[in-house]
């Protein structure tokens, strides 16, 4: 039977691993936000803070057979998300077609896991969890993009 010693000896291990693990999901979450990294299935959102000014976030868009489109947040640093909720006005720079949008959050579980399976899609299951675990599992949210008219 192990001692009281040995006990803690590997609970201290596990405390040092959960750290360890923490510490680089948090790194790899803020290099993201703040490299912003684009590829072929990306595009600029750009919201609005309070006081007016824009930030731009590369997101990826997830859309649905009908032409809906939607974003979906997976990580725990949410700017661009709660930017959205304040002021929901927001746009999608593509190329240099500026599309303006309203964003409405979903809270509804069965649309969040059917934008979440969506988003997914071309992803292996080990990529997906692999990157699920890097941003610490932080639970989906997910922002509608309907269409606006553009300001006369």
């Amino acid at each position: 039977m192990p001692s009281k010693e040995e006990h803690l000896k590997i609970l201290k291990i596990g405390v040092i691993g959960l750290a360890v693990y923490m510490t680089l999901a948090l790194l790899f979450g803020a290099a993201v936000g703040y490299l912003q990294p684009q590829d072929v299935g990306t595009t600029i959102l750009r919201t609005f803070d309070a006081e007016g000014h824009s930030h731009e976030t590369v997101v990826r868009v997830v859309t649905e057979d009908d032409g809906q489109l939607w974003i979906l947040s997976g990580g725990w640093f949410r700017g661009w998300y709660n930017r959205a909720l304040i002021n929901p006005d927001i746009e999608l720079v593509r190329d240099t077609e500026v599309l303006p949008l309203r964003a409405k959050a979903v809270t509804d579980p069965a649309t969040v896991e059917a934008i979440d399976q969506l988003s997914r899609d071309g992803q292996s299951a080990r990529t997906w969890w692999v990157g699920r675990a890097l941003l610490l599992f932080a639970p989906a949210k997910v922002l509608r993009l309907d269409e606006r008219h553009r300001p006369a």
